[in-house]
């Protein structure tokens, strides 16, 4: 009778009781800290023989490897474990402790909570963290033999292993309803998209505007932002003029500008032109000149600067290569400066019929 009083007082104290263990240590505190860990290896140790038995959890990246990380640390997300009242023995204190179904209840809600996020919403370093959550729960629900939430799980990890082994590109764009295709699938913008290392092609479009096409390498683990702002279709009813210290750029100028239906003219007396200057810092070392080359684009309204874009770029020359690679770089450079610029110019504003005679600007 008095046996069965106390397994009635047991059960009411601690409830019902999975695992116990007992814990040494110099300090009553060091004793629980042995007890938890003693609750943790037997868990695991029953996850190991599960896998063992069954060698892997099919689509999983939960093994035996991961298990044996997890050992060192696991004693310390274990939530509602019960303590008995500590012992003194000699030097040290004895705690028993008790892994009861309520802390197994408690510890499975707590790393729910660390796993389950919105994975668009994670960086690289919290996707790393809820992952790592993820095998300590997958340990305790392999314990508790809760297939169906396994199950769910292992999709999960799987998601985030295939997010931490992508690149991640994101399309910044405006105006913000236009539509952006990756490799001819459109794709939403202003969200992180994961893919595999290589390279891609994009278009971004919108009626009404002159579309973006565009290509990019992207790598394992890199993170990639692309700004693209889209210039609106028009028609200039006046023309403009345009000005270049070197002859070959303005002619570079003058065609980006027609791209976008910009009418030019050679005549300097008119309400709007467009300057294309730029500045060459040469190091010569050897047989080698070092060419750091500052590009300035503006927009005149009635005599005024309106807006200016700017840009640098850098390269190596010999005597023999220094005009070819000089007018690669600005025949490429050029026609994306224009776009910058006039995605930045209110453009319903900018054309004036007022004549101003830019020849003085040169």
């Amino acid at each position: 009778m008095r046996l069965l009083l106390v397994l009635l007082i047991f059960c009411f104290s601690f409830g019902e009781v999975l695992i116990s263990a007992k814990g040494l240590g110099k300090t009553v505190k060091e004793a629980k800290r042995d007890a938890l860990r003693e609750i943790s290896q037997t868990i695991l140790s029953k996850v190991v023989s599960s896998i063992e038995v069954e060698k892997r959890l099919e689509g999983s990246k939960f093994s035996k490897k991961v298990i044996s990380n997890i050992s060192v640390s696991s004693d310390l997300i274990l939530k509602g474990v019960e303590f008995s009242k500590p012992r003194k023995r000699g030097k040290y204190y004895e705690v028993v402790g008790y892994f009861t179904r309520d802390s197994l209840r408690d510890t499975v809600d707590y790393l729910k909570s660390k796993v389950y996020h919105r994975l668009e919403n994670l960086s690289r370093a919290q996707l790393r963290r809820a992952l790592e959550y993820s095998y300590y729960l997958m340990a305790l629900l392999t314990f508790a033999g809760d297939e169906e939430e396994i199950k769910k799980l292992k999709s999960y990890q799987e998601e985030i292993l295939r997010r931490l082994n992508s690149g991640v590109v994101s399309f910044l764009v405006y105006p913000e309803d236009a539509k952006v295709f990756l490799n001819n699938r459109r794709v939403k913008t202003f969200t992180p998209i994961y893919l595999r290392e290589g390279e891609y092609s994009f278009k971004v479009e919108r009626k009404g505007y002159r579309g973006v096409r565009g290509r990019f390498y992207i790598a394992k683990g890199e993170t990639l932002s692309i700004p693209v702002r889209l210039v609106p279709k028009f028609k200039s009813k006046v023309e403009v003029f345009t000005f270049s210290q070197d002859p070959k750029l303005r002619e570079v100028l003058e065609a980006s500008l027609r791209d976008y239906g910009i009418k030019v003219t050679d005549n300097p007396k008119v309400g709007n032109a467009f300057f294309l200057t730029y500045r060459d810092e040469k190091t010569k070392v050897d047989e080698y000149t070092k060419h750091t080359l500052f590009v300035f684009l503006s927009a005149y309204k009635d005599g005024k600067l309106y807006r200016r874009v700017k840009a640098k770029v850098s390269f190596v020359t010999t005597e023999e290569t220094q005009s070819r690679i000089f007018y690669e770089k600005l025949n490429s450079l050029i026609p994306k400066m224009v776009s910058v610029l006039l995605s930045k110019m209110d453009l319903k504003n900018f054309w004036s019929q007022k004549p101003y005679d830019y020849s003085e600007l040169k």
